[in-house]
């Protein structure tokens, strides 16, 4: 199944779906299949994919693409890390946990994790921003127009450690010059 369709899918769903809070999870199933797969197992692009869907799921069921689209933003990931424990294989049904880890102004921290068999194969952090024409939105005023009271959680100390390392990553990105060969 192509990955517009998926997402396609994956919007229809979740706006029959049941609305839930802003700091509630998100579950989502997904089945692995013939073009999801290399060598008979989830390649990494593809995963990455599924954690879109997830936040897609997500984003919807809270409200928020209301307000996104009430300010014309659209989400753009920042930072993203991954880790793998196992392999997802072909034909395999996942399920996919979705949920805000916490927000400032400016980006939302997702933490999204991967089961197969109740058994965490994979486990993301993502960093994404809501961007409009005139630069980055503020995800409070996203959060407002949902209809939502929410304060954003603390910020555990990993997603801390994850925002200090994207900030080194950033500056590191701006000093290293371009070497085309």
């Amino acid at each position: 199944m192509r990955l517009r369709l998926r997402l396609l899918i994956v919007i229809v769903v979740a706006l029959l779906r049941s609305r839930i809070e802003t700091c509630s999870a998100s579950w989502i199933s997904i089945r692995v299949l013939p073009n999801d797969v290399d060598l008979l197992h989830v390649s990494n692009d593809r995963y990455l994919a599924y954690f879109d869907l997830g936040r897609n799921d997500l984003v919807i069921r809270i409200g928020m693409l209301s307000g996104m689209l009430r300010l014309a933003a659209h989400p753009v990931v920042k930072t993203l890390s991954v880790r793998y424990r196992h392999r997802a294989r072909l034909f395999q049904s996942l399920q996919l946990r979705t949920r805000i880890v916490c927000w400032d102004h400016e980006a939302v921290w997702f933490e999204q994790e991967l089961f197969a068999h109740e058994r965490s194969i994979a486990l993301a952090y993502c960093h994404a921003a809501l961007i409009t024409k005139a630069g980055i939105a503020r995800v409070d005023d996203a959060i407002t127009a949902a209809r939502s009271t929410a304060a954003s959680p603390e910020a555990p100390a990993f997603v801390r450690n994850l925002q200090s390392l994207s900030v080194q990553m950033q500056l590191a990105q701006r000093e290293q010059p371009c070497h085309a060969t």
